[in-house]
């Protein structure tokens, strides 16, 4: 260094120092990049490294405290979709709003704390959170699956990539806790009746309870289908009790006594309709217990479409894309992201359909009767000029197939 003046001794000192930092930097990075990619892989993308796809679980911590306040505390956790099957988790089935005869005219902003965050979350979540049922599930699970919460619905791509996950999700489960809500019109809470997880029996409910339970909106919504279809193991909860499973799927039983204590049949006709849907999608699960794929159990496209046709949704597009998974192998895959149009979508449809129905042997009035269903299904979807390109595409298929 001698001879060297001052500046450029300085010089030299600093570079080395930057030097010395950054190799240290990136020697502390490369050996936490394992655990750094568990944490930042973005849910539902493939990673250019191991090439899964990634959901986000909760882990429910206990209450946290930000600005003096005590709020449900959860941590996320990043699994692959191929290990879900490894892990022990809940999925939480329910509504986003309220029972329309509960929801608040000035709605509560409430709030839950998730890695260190406040999320703003719906009332009926949190009725189920701070309910007995969801105190006692949270304490016995250590992993749950909120829809809401797990996947960010404010950002496009993330929901286009992650809702055609929900169905693997929720087949994998270890139980699905269906919650029905909470009604403090004529049921006011009840300690002596909130119980662990042991289920009252339907025969035991508050005749009130009961109606809230049979006419619940929840039956209505299309989204909810394939979560409680796909389910395995079922817990029903609504206010702070646990209905007993066994009781909703004798169906017999259940409608005698809904005729006994529900002055209106037309109000719960929809919970017997899924019901008796739950009941024939098991029938075909014991069916193909023995094969080796596991969803080689499934409905024909039409009769799953003839479902999705009695229930709730925001966009008529999802009629399609939600009942997908429970099909019979159907090639058509679910499409959130609008990648098709709307008219190849149900051209894809309506020649499936068909087809599908003419290789059971549908005779070719019930042919004709099923064209004219799947047609005025798609018409929410298509424009008049596509309306008419539908009907001419039904008619070329049937007379091909007959010709």
């Amino acid at each position: 260094m001698k001879g060297l003046p001052v500046p450029a001794i300085t010089l030299f000192l600093t570079f080395g120092a930057v030097a010395t930092i950054t190799l240290l930097c990136a020697y502390w990075l490369y050996g936490h990049q394992t655990s750094f990619r568990s944490c930042r892989q973005p849910c539902g993308i493939l990673s250019t490294q191991d090439r899964r796809v990634y959901i986000k679980l909760l882990k429910h911590v206990h209450a946290g405290f930000k600005n003096g306040n005590s709020f449900p505390r959860f941590t996320s956790v990043v699994m692959a979709v191929t290990d879900l099957d490894t892990v022990s988790y809940v999925a939480l089935s329910y509504t986003w709003k309220r029972h329309i005869a509960m929801r608040s005219t000035s709605p509560l902003c409430r709030q839950i704390l998730l890695d260190g965050s406040l999320l703003a979350v719906e009332e009926n979540l949190w009725d189920f959170l701070t309910s007995d049922p969801g105190a006692e599930v949270m304490k016995s699970h250590q992993l749950l699956f909120i829809d809401a919460i797990c996947i960010n619905q404010s950002v496009n791509l993330e929901r286009e990539r992650q809702i055609p996950l929900i169905p693997v999700v929720y087949e994998n489960a270890t139980r699905i806790v269906v919650w029905l809500g909470k009604d403090g019109r004529a049921c006011p809470h009840n300690p002596a009746r909130s119980t662990q997880i042991g289920a009252t029996s339907l025969n035991e409910l508050d005749p009130c309870v009961l109606r809230f339970v049979a006419h619940n909106l929840y039956w209505t919504r299309l989204f909810v289908v394939p979560e409680l279809i796909l389910a395995g193991n079922v817990l029903i909860c609504v206010n702070d009790e646990v209905v007993e499973w066994d009781g909703m799927q004798d169906i017999d039983a259940l409608s005698q006594l809904l005729r006994q204590k529900c002055p209106t049949p037309n109000a719960y006709q929809p919970m017997i309709k899924i019901l008796e849907f739950k009941r024939a999608w098991d029938q075909t699960r014991h069916c193909f217990n023995s094969t080796r794929t596991k969803h080689a159990q499934g409905f024909l496209l039409f009769d799953a479409l003839q479902i999705a046709a009695q229930l709730h949704c925001k966009y008529p597009r999802d009629r399609i894309n939600a009942m997908l998974p429970l099909t019979r192998n159907c090639p058509i895959r679910a499409d959130y992201g609008h990648i098709r149009t709307n008219f190849n979508l149900c051209k894809d449809v309506l020649q499936y359909g068909m087809k599908e129905l003419y290789e059971e042997g549908r005779s070719e009035e019930q042919m004709r009767d099923a064209a004219a269903f799947l047609v005025g299904f798609c018409q929410p979807l298509l424009s008049g000029h596509d309306q008419v390109r539908a009907a001419q595409l039904v008619r070329q298929t049937l007379n091909s197939l007959y010709a």
